[in-house]
Order: structure tokens, then C-alpha cells, then sequence
């Protein structure tokens, strides 16, 4: 089971809204999870403990708890973020609101296609667009087993 800073991390059960204002745009950190404007805008809710805003990820820490919740980026709020790590000035417009919702449960079932399956496919050719200069993946904060 995957932890951050040894706190277990479960999926949320409902959506979550968060509003950028100005101030949080000021106070945020390029490339830091934890110092990204969406983070600092949830920290600003006297319920929330501590937040992680990753471009695919987002983990909420409430207050009294000992557990990370899990919710899903918006893309709308991923773009702001690839933005604001490239050094946009102006990533965010005054007041952006995003909801959260939370993110969606494994299903342990593999997908895709089944083996020995009559696929047709298009060109084999396709390119890949790797984003760089911005903030490490969530997979940099989990505690993982030794030996994985």
C-alpha cells in the first residue's frame, strides 16, 4: 500500500472545490507540489491540514486525520500548472475555481485488448510529447517497500 510520510492515502468520497485568488498565485512555488497555488488555496480552508497538487494528482490532508485523500486534477488546472512551472506569470485568472472530484478506484481488471484478439491498428507512428521543467510526478512521495 502506497503512503505519503508513512500516512495511508484512500480515495475521496466526494468532490472538492478549490478557488485561486491572487495571494495564492504570490505565495506559490514553481516545480513544489506543495507550494503550488491550488495548494496553498486549499490550506487557506481551516479544515485542510496540509496539500499536494500534482498534474495528475491531488492529496488532501484534513485536519485530525492521518490520512492523505486522493482526488483527480481537472485539466483545466493542469494546464495552469504545466503554465505556471514553465513561468507564465499569468497562469491563473483572478479567482479560477476547480472542483476536485475524487479519483476513481482501481479495478485490479488489466486494459486494453485480450491476447490473440483481431485488432486493426493505424499508422505505427506516434509521437511522444514529454513535458519538461515542471514538478515531479505523485510517485516521487509515496513511501514504497524496500526491495520495489
Amino acid at each position: 500500500m502506497k503512503t505519503i510520510h508513512g500516512m495511508k492515502i484512500v480515495d475521496a468520497k466526494k468532490p472538492l472545490e478549490v478557488v485561486i485568488k491572487p495571494g495564492d498565485v504570490r505565495r506559490a512555488g514553481v516545480q513544489d507540489p506543495a507550494k503550488c497555488a491550488a495548494a496553498q488555496a486549499l490550506c487557506r480552508d481551516p479544515n485542510i491540514t496540509e496539500a499536494r497538487v500534482h498534474i495528475s494528482r491531488a492529496y488532501v490532508r484534513r485536519k485530525g486525520t492521518q490520512v492523505w485523500e486522493r482526488y483527480q486534477t481537472p485539466l483545466q488546472l493542469r494546464t495552469g500548472i504545466v503554465a505556471f512551472d514553465k513561468g507564465a506569470t499569468k497562469a491563473f485568472d483572478v479567482d479560477n475555481s476547480f472542483i476536485l472530484m475524487p479519483a476513481r478506484p482501481a479495478t485490479g481488471k488489466q486494459q486494453g485488448t485480450k491476447k490473440g484478439q483481431n485488432v486493426k491498428r493505424g499508422p505505427k507512428e506516434k509521437r511522444t510529447y514529454i513535458l519538461t521543467h515542471i514538478r515531479p510526478n505523485a510517485n516521487c512521495e509515496f513511501d514504497l517497500p524496500k526491495g520495489k
